[in-house]
Parts: structure tokens; C-alpha cells; sequence
């Protein structure tokens, strides 16, 4: 899967990108249960109804975000549909992952 995503990031293929993130998506559940929940799985539910292609969590330990892939007249429908999510702005940067925000620990 990797590889595939890989030529549809670079055939500028967006939509593939969203369907490999679904079907990676479903296999990771079948291989760990505990990966999703009850809620996960409602919200995923709703933005596919609004007309994401796919999805998947980031992040661990009962947190992180739920990463969603939608062509961008479907972003607003999205949002709405999930009124307890808060969207937080995702793009691609060219240098990769870097720190932006540091917070220094107290005293």
C-alpha cells in the first residue's frame, strides 16, 4: 500500500490517496480491535456520508486526531456533520515534520 500511495502522491491522484487510507483504515481495525471505538466509528461514518473518501486516527493513548481525506467542496458538509470534532488545517510540507511549538515545563 505504501508504494501505491506513494505513485498517487506523485501522479497527483488525491483521490486514490483516499481510498488507499479506507481500505488501510478497515484492515487496521480487523487486525487490532481495540484500535477504534464506538464513537471513532460514528464520526467516520458521518464524514463518509458527507463525502469523505477515507480516514484514519493518528496519535495514541486515547487521543490524537482523526485524519480524513475529502475533496474540498466537501469540507464545510464535514465539519458540520461533526460538530463535536474540531477541525484543525492539514497540509503537506515539503521539509517534512517539524516542531512548531514548543512549551517550556514550570518552574
Amino acid at each position: 500500500m505504501a508504494q501505491d500511495l506513494k505513485r498517487a502522491l506523485c501522479e497527483d491522484r488525491p483521490d486514490v490517496v483516499g481510498e488507499l487510507m479506507h481500505d488501510a483504515w478497515e484492515i487496521k481495525k480487523r487486525m487490532a480491535p481495540g484500535i477504534s471505538s464506538d464513537d471513532i466509528d460514528l464520526w467516520y461514518a458521518r464524514a463518509r456520508s458527507q463525502g469523505a473518501i477515507g480516514g484514519k486516527m493518528l496519535g495514541a493513548g486515547g487521543g490524537g486526531f482523526l485524519l480524513l481525506y475529502a475533496p474540498l467542496a466537501r469540507h464545510e458538509d464535514i465539519i458540520r456533520a461533526l460538530p463535536e470534532l474540531r477541525p484543525v488545517p492539514f497540509c503537506f510540507e515539503a521539509q517534512g515534520s517539524k516542531i512548531i511549538y514548543i512549551e517550556e515545563p514550570s518552574p
